[in-house]
């Protein structure tokens, strides 16, 4: 349904309880974005009028929701809007804003085509997961503005020109984001183009003048600081030329009022042919058949269509005749010019409603692209109005309606189902915590990664640029033992392959599967603690350019990051689903027998010739219907695996109740906190290197 006639249809009567606990349901799993984004947990977040669009009150610090949107579009739009204006609540201060220059035409506008770039700039580096869902609503955005461009046109005869440049901002920010070539479009005004191209510079310092997620979680005083430095930018550098486009807006949008007038006089010139009783304006502000006729030979000078007098069409085609705003944009600068001096000659209470209705459209068309564009920054005056308390009300009197009662607002949230709204508010902050929870664990163990870093780069480099490879005709040295054994045979001397030589160093000696048990026994501290061995041991081994795979199982076996794919936010953002995956329905299960085998199976496939498969685990097995049999059992596939492959395996038990490593892992380390993880494990690594045979 179109929005604009959402009120029209009594869009909340409308409704029926499914869809009133769906609205609902959605509202919260969208507050824990916007309370999680905007790090302010007091944030009302409440349904705005259907079709009203998104928008954050900086004044009353709301977000205003559009019931339509919640109820019709996918939910990776939704949690594109929600999250930037989550943005907004942290990111966009305001207080440093002249109100009167808030309130100018255009200013606003110009204001949020620059600002709503720098916060999806933060939140896509601070959340990387945001970025999916900001490519695919930003285009929904981007072809919605440009279809409401023939309905601006067909009401009001142009297309304000500070409408088409704040699109170009948002335009090229957004071919900057996806790296492609920032052009002007050369079919836009003149005008336009030569604005844009003189303020783009600014713009683009502005929309990346903001803090780093260390700077905003440090201190709400730097985000203000970064947030009032773009605005001065916007202000001194942008505002001065894009007041220009303002300023030609508003001599197009005087024409488009005067030449309605003319279109007025001609329609009541049909309506009295047709003996019409419509009412009349006021004589004071309509034009006379003298300013009429003067006009309309201004516009037909320019092949302007008019319609023809009434008296030379039939009374019945007269009647109710509708005559339509022609295209402004067309006029050449000499009419407009002409049109411009005609009004000027007009009586003086003509003019001024001209001007005030010329300023009134060209506002109504920067409230209609901002709603179009689904969010905005309100600056609104502060009165007595709580808009959150207004719409709490509205939500339980509507929802009361359908279900023949008055419902009290706890009425209305009893609606739904507390648990199953809990959990899809999980999973969708899971999504967006992940680079957060990566970050924040990574910094609780960086003094491990570096420690452990270099010790396992001594090992693997000595490892690479010290072994020799025997049974060779000649080289820099000689196995003694191997040499007598072949004087005792009587292998001469010729014939001896007795020699060494050193093997070339190869930056694909290594490949590492790092198992990782994602069962329920690991929910808690466990997981926790395994959780940061983990990052301590990839990012390891992704400095050291080694190749390494990152698996974890319960029932089912979970690729985080693959044998050919490098270290990337991309992977850092998967790593954290290890976390919430201990509370899912596979984590059941621990078929650690059967995963251990597929790990085995896919580390025999690479060609590099030292192959690690280094488990972490608690090591208590709780093997699936599907992997129960004897073939899984967990002892069977460790002897299998030592016996056929030459894999080392290495079995970690990190943190407490995690000896059960002991009792299958010939090679293990248990019950260890993962600030002991970097001296023992590199031990334990060098001897297995050192001493590889005991472990075929």
């Amino acid at each position: 349904m179109e929005k604009a006639n959402i009120n029209n249809l009594g869009f909340w009567e409308r409704l029926n309880p499914e869809q009133m606990k769906d609205l609902e349901s959605k509202r919260k799993i969208l507050s824990s974005l916007a309370y999680f984004i905007g790090k302010d947990f007091n944030l009302p977040v409440n349904f705005g009028e259907p079709g009203s669009g998104w928008s954050w009150d900086f004044q009353q610090n709301t977000i205003s929701i559009d019931p339509v949107d919640v109820l019709e579009k996918p939910l990776d739009y939704l949690r594109f809007v929600i999250s930037h204006e989550g943005g907004h609540r942290r990111l966009s201060k305001t207080d440093f804003i002249d109100q009167n220059l808030w309130q100018k035409t255009g200013f606003s506008m110009m204001m949020n085509a620059i600002e709503d770039p720098r916060v999806n700039n933060a939140v896509a580096e601070f959340y990387p997961a945001f970025r999916e869902q900001m490519i695919f609503s930003i285009e929904d955005d981007l072809q919605r503005v440009k279809s409401k461009r023939s309905e601006i046109l067909s009401g009001r005869g142009f297309v304000p020109m500070f409408m088409h440049a704040a699109m170009e901002y948002i335009n090229l920010w957004y071919a900057s984001f996806l790296s492609r070539e920032q052009v002007v479009d050369p079919e836009l005004p003149e005008l336009v183009q030569e604005v844009i191209k003189k303020t783009y510079d600014a713009a683009e310092v502005s929309w990346w003048t903001y803090p780093t997620k260390s700077e905003a979680d440090a201190s709400e005083a730097l985000i203000r600081d970064y947030s009032k430095a773009s605005y001065e930018i916007n202000r001194d550098r942008v505002w001065p030329e894009f007041q220009r486009l303002i300023q030609e807006d508003v001599d197009s949008s005087k024409i488009a009022e005067i030449i309605k007038k003319l279109l007025e006089f001609l329609e009541r010139a049909f309506d009295e042919a047709g003996e019409s009783t419509k009412k009349r304006p006021d004589a004071g502000t309509e034009l006379t058949p003298q300013q009429a006729d003067e006009l309309s030979k201004i516009l037909k000078k320019a092949n302007m269509q008019l319609p023809d007098a009434p008296e030379s069409q039939k009374e019945e085609e007269a009647q109710g005749a509708t005559i339509q705003m022609p295209n402004i944009d067309n006029l050449p600068p000499e009419t407009k010019a002409e049109i411009r001096d005609f009004i000027e000659k007009l009586p003086e209470n003509i003019q001024n409603e001209i001007r005030e209705k010329a300023q009134t459209s060209l506002q109504e068309v920067e409230a209609m692209v901002m709603e179009v564009m689904e969010h905005e920054i309100e600056q609104k005056e502060q009165d007595s109005t709580n808009k959150s308390k207004e719409a709490d009300v509205k939500m339980s009197k509507k929802v009361g309606k359908n279900k023949q009662k008055t419902m009290t607002k706890k009425e209305t949230m009893d609606l739904v189902e507390q648990q199953e709204i809990k959990k899809l508010r999980q999973a969708i902050e899971r999504m967006f915590e992940s680079s957060t929870r990566y970050e924040e664990y990574q910094e609780k163990v960086l003094p491990i990664i570096d420690r452990l870093e270099n010790d396992l780069r001594q090992i693997f480099r000595a490892r690479r640029h010290n072994r020799w490879e025997g049974g060779k005709r000649s080289g820099p040295n000689i196995s003694l033992s191997r040499r007598i054994s072949e004087i005792g045979q009587g292998i001469s001397a010729f014939d001896s392959r007795a020699w060494q030589k050193r093997e070339l160093p190869s930056e694909k000696d290594y490949a590492i599967t790092l198992l990782t048990d994602l069962s329920g026994s690991m929910q808690g501290e466990k997981i926790n603690e395994t959780f940061k061995a983990v990052i301590v041991l990839s990012e390891v081994l992704n400095r050291l350019s080694i190749k390494v795979e990152i698996l974890g199982f319960n029932d089912h076996l979970h690729e985080y990051q693959g044998f050919d794919e490098k270290m990337s936010d991309q992977v850092r953002n998967r790593l954290p689903g290890m976390l919430g995956e201990v509370h899912t329905d596979s984590a059941s299960w621990n078929d650690d027998g059967w995963a251990l085998l597929e790990a085995s199976s896919r580390l025999g496939k690479r060609i590099e010739a030292e192959k690690f498969l280094i488990v972490l685990s608690d090591g208590c097995p709780v093997p699936s219907w599907e992997h129960r049999g004897s073939q899984y059992e967990l002892s069977k596939v460790i002897a299998k695996i030592r016996k056929e492959t030459k894999q080392k395996l290495i079995g970690l038990g990190i943190g407490e109740e995690t000896r059960h490593v002991e009792r299958y892992y010939p090679n293990h380390l248990a019950e260890i906190g993962v600030e002991e993880m970097a001296d023992k494990l590199s031990k334990i690594i060098k001897e297995v290197i050192n001493e590889g045979e005991k472990y075929k």
